[in-house]
């Protein structure tokens, strides 16, 4: 079992379904989903996470994940 996977899992999970309850639409988690799991695919298949694993990297992926939750979350708030 990896340990980084479930972590990675559980808080995954707990985003998808704060998602489903604050739009009330099963489209947007799994489309989260999806943008996921392409995500990754998209990374393994061309060998970019050796790449990614730098701090500069790291830092605007975190900024991108951070201004995209403030986005979706924020926007259901003001609707």
């Amino acid at each position: 079992m990896n340990i980084l996977q479930a972590v990675y899992g559980f808080i995954m999970g707990l985003i998808f379904a704060y998602s489903y309850a604050a739009f009330r639409r099963f489209a947007v988690p799994f489309a989260m989903h999806s943008l996921t799991n392409i995500l990754i695919f998209t990374i393994s298949y061309f060998g970019l996470f050796t790449t990614m694993c730098t701090y500069g990297w790291f830092a605007a992926f975190l900024a991108i994940a951070a201004m995209s939750c403030v986005m979706v979350f924020g926007f259901r708030k003001n609707s």
